[in-house]
């Protein structure tokens, strides 16, 4: 039976999986809808926007079609101008990596943050040499969902499936996985709910990233 270490290829999301960044994301949010006029959502209502592309989110909350892509971009430009230092690695981060590069593994991202800013973070936080290649949505791409990213990465490097991995902590990315026709694994220690990778299809689930570099 194929264990979470028997793959060659891992593909990594980033936030709510290897970075923290919901303080300053939550701030944006807020701040983004009220601009709009619309209520400061509940806590749990906000953690649900960890994970998909922030139009999505912005849309659900109620921000017209008309000026989704204006809200988009000020939520980007004031995150980056304000919030881009308030977020942090996850424990176990760099030790599972390092594990991984010493088994000779190829590594990947796979993230929601647009590509103007997921490779600045990757480097903010000492982690970008790990990875052969980073994808996220373009500016222009305000509901770019996770499986056109991996399947676009995928095909880019000509990789092969079903020796890939992809690590994620909401179901976007067990979907996306899916999609891309690899497994999924799912991380708990960001932000989906009781039961939501299970649900999702994910073939492996953990509370941290300890699996990644222990035994």
């Amino acid at each position: 039976m194929k264990t979470v270490h028997d793959y060659g290829i891992y593909f990594w999301d980033l936030d709510g999986t290897m970075v923290d960044a919901s303080p300053g994301i939550f701030e944006t949010l807020i701040l983004t809808l009220e601009k709009y006029g619309i209520a400061e959502p509940s806590m749990e209502e906000l953690r649900k926007c960890i994970g998909p592309q922030i139009g999505f989110s912005l849309k659900r909350f109620g921000v017209p079609e008309a000026q989704l892509m204006e809200a988009v971009d000020y939520f980007r430009s004031y995150y980056w101008d304000n919030c881009k230092d308030k977020d942090s690695l996850y424990p176990g981060v760099v030790e599972a990596l390092e594990k991984m590069k010493a088994n000779g593994k190829r590594l990947f991202v796979a993230t929601g943050k647009p590509m103007k800013y997921a490779p600045k973070v990757l480097e903010k936080h000492g982690i970008a040499h790990y990875f052969e290649d980073v994808i996220g949505p373009s500016a222009d791409r305000t509901t770019a969902g996770k499986s056109d990213l991996i399947i676009e990465l995928v095909e880019r490097h000509q990789l092969d499936p079903s020796d890939c991995l992809m690590i994620g902590d909401r179901l976007y990315d067990i979907y996306g996985a899916k999609d891309a026709g690899m497994d999924g694994c799912g991380i708990r220690h960001g932000f989906s709910e009781d039961g939501e990778l299970e649900a999702a299809g994910a073939r492996f689930v953990y509370d941290d990233l300890s699996v990644f570099y222990k035994g």
